[in-house]
């Protein structure tokens, strides 16, 4: 037997122990929500913060970590005042607006529901 014929059969019976022995599996990985509703003036503004963040971090300068907390607390106004127009224009051109504000209330709170009931969950209208 040549080399090359001994380690191809190797390299097979290696990956049918393999394919035997553990097996491939296959995993669904949920999509990230896009941040389409960010505008570009915030992702300026915190990229600019995390090049600060890096600077103060690195020369340990107090003036750079000034320019950094003056930085992140511009970030966070903007950031807020972002926020507070996205769930307005939500409430704003919802077909209910109580619907909305409620929705926004458990978003906002994470006592968001899924729309899935379990079956223990519901309740049997015949008996009632």
């Amino acid at each position: 037997m040549s080399a090359k014929t001994m380690a191809e059969t190797f390299f097979r019976m290696l990956l049918q122990s393999l394919d035997r022995h553990i097996p491939e599996t296959k995993y669904v990985v949920r999509k990230k929500r896009s941040n389409d509703n960010i505008s570009p003036e915030i992702k300026n503004i915190k990229n600019r913060l995390d090049a600060l963040a890096t600077i103060a971090t690195v020369t340990k300068d107090p003036l750079a970590y000034e320019i950094y907390k003056n930085c992140k607390e511009d970030y966070k106004k903007t950031y807020d005042a972002e926020i507070r127009q996205y769930y307005a224009r939500k409430i704003y051109d919802a077909s209910n607006p109580q619907k909305a504000i409620w929705n926004v209330i458990k978003t906002l709170s994470g006592r968001a529901s899924s729309t899935y009931r379990s079956q223990e969950n519901q309740i049997d209208s015949n008996r009632i």
